[in-house]
Order: structure tokens, then C-alpha cells, then sequence
């Protein structure tokens, strides 16, 4: 896909470990990878080149790069921001990402690239086994669900 080999090639002190939720921003990128981005996303993006080649925006980098992009703020309040509703790939990551960090979070805000609004996740839309319940992973994948 678009993975970059200079990500596993960085060995910054302090990255955090795979698929953790940082509070502020970051990059959860393809293989997940956390890249916290410590300002403004453009000021980030303008100084990694190694990493996001000519992408100019955070819009260039969620589509050219299929990174999502991760906003965490106080409460447990998350907002994510990915490219399409309806890759199997990207729904996975969000998936794994939120189960891989209960208890970190209170409400997620995720936004897609390919069409207007957004969806709504809560902690109590994973089940037992530590997935999304069914009809909250179609509307992640862009599904229809039963009514």
C-alpha cells in the first residue's frame, strides 16, 4: 500500500508504542504506528518530508498516505479523521486502535474523507470479545445495517 520505509527506520526517543492513544495530535499510520505531532499538523508535515513526500496538507496526507489522522482532547474526547468509509483497512485500524486503548477514551468523533458526516463511537459499541458490534462495524465500513 503506502507504507514508508523511513517510519521503521526512525528510532526517536520517546515514540510511543504501536496502536497508543496520545493525547493531542498524531498519525496512526498504516502498520500502527503512532507519529506525535507536537504543534500545528502543516508545521509537522512541512518538517517530514522523509515521511509524507510532497503531501502539502493534512487532506494530501490522510489520501495519499491512508495515515489517519488523530486528535485526543480532554474527557476522552477523540476525533479521527481517515480518507474512506467503505476500506475494510481503514475500519480495522480505527477498530483495533479504539479496542487496543479501553478506558482511554469517552467518545469518538470519525470523519471520512469520501462523504459528509461522521460517526459516533462509544465504549459500550464494542461487545465482550473486545469488537465492535456488528451493526456499528457497518456503518463504520459504510454497510447498511438492519432495522
Amino acid at each position: 500500500m503506502n507504507a514508508s520505509p523511513a517510519i521503521g527506520a526512525r528510532k526517536d526517543a520517546g515514540t510511543p508504542p504501536p496502536w497508543s492513544l496520545v493525547h493531542g495530535a498524531s498519525w496512526l499510520t498504516e502498520s500502527g504506528e503512532i507519529l506525535v505531532v507536537p504543534g500545528f499538523h502543516e508545521e509537522w508535515i512541512a518538517s517530514h518530508r522523509d515521511l509524507v513526500g510532497s503531501c502539502a496538507n493534512v487532506c494530501e496526507v490522510v489520501l495519499k498516505k491512508c495515515w489517519i489522522s488523530v486528535a485526543v482532547y480532554s474527557e476522552g474526547y477523540v476525533e479521527l479523521f481517515a480518507s474512506r468509509r467503505c476500506d475494510p483497512d481503514i475500519a480495522g485500524r480505527i477498530e483495533r486502535f479504539l479496542a487496543g486503548n479501553p478506558g482511554a477514551w469517552r467518545n469518538v468523533l470519525v470523519m471520512f474523507m469520501d462523504e459528509e458526516g461522521y460517526e459516533s463511537i462509544k465504549p459500550e459499541d464494542f461487545g465482550p470479545d473486545g469488537r465492535l458490534a456488528g451493526e456499528r462495524r457497518a456503518a463504520l465500513a459504510g454497510r447498511p445495517t438492519s432495522a
